[in-house]
């Protein structure tokens, strides 16, 4: 039976846990994170593993939620400088949107899609919302129309610039920065010129 913490000691366990699954998960992927690695690091057992988390999965996709939550707030926090807008878009794009330690390192197409595939449709379907929920919040922040078909566009740009940024599209790092600068620029245009045919 797995041993019960005292409510200190549980919330130092999680913290542990959650810091390895984070280092793991970028280090070597949903794969090649393991529950047996993740005890080790906490210095507690399998079984009392599964009375923080219900699974592996679970767990880390609690980490990508905690990344999500970072990027958020510092694209929040870079949306309230006073420089002109496209000045701060662009600054969210780079240094954050595409950031190679960022959520987009955490969500590869494989990982998500291991991921995915093991979580419950409870959890997905109320992700799915929270995402859409997440770039409108982005959008608002930078005083940008929120509409659904914003939200989309958004969504589009961003899924655009991580596939490009994985080197999948050139395999030439100077060409795929090239690539991403303009495409960069030609999406700040677009969400601009959007927000303003919105209003």
């Amino acid at each position: 039976m797995p041993k019960s913490f005292p409510e200190h000691e549980r919330a130092a366990i999680d913290r542990a846990l959650r810091r390895a699954a984070d280092t793991s998960l970028r280090r070597s992927g949903v794969r090649g994170t393991t529950v047996d690695e993740l005890v080790a690091a906490a210095g507690i057992s399998k079984g009392a593993f599964y009375t923080f988390y219900r699974s592996r999965e679970a767990l880390l996709w609690q980490v990508v939620k905690e990344e999500e939550r970072r990027l958020i707030d510092a694209i929040g926090a870079i949306a309230s400088r006073p420089e002109p807008i496209e000045d701060r878009l662009r600054t969210a794009f780079q240094e954050h949107l595409l950031a190679v330690s960022g959520l987009g390192s955490l969500l590869t197409e494989e990982n998500l899609a291991l991921l995915t595939r093991k979580l419950p449709p409870e959890v997905l379907a109320s992700d799915s919302d929270a995402g859409e929920q997440a770039l409108a919040e982005l959008l608002r922040a930078f005083s940008l129309d929120d509409s659904a078909e914003s939200i989309s566009l958004l969504h589009a740009m961003v899924q655009t610039l991580r596939f490009v940024a994985s080197g999948t599209a050139s395999g030439d790092g100077r060409v795929t920065d090239r690539i991403l600068a303009s495409l960069t620029d030609a999406f700040v245009a677009e969400l601009l010129i959007h927000s303003r045919e919105a209003e």
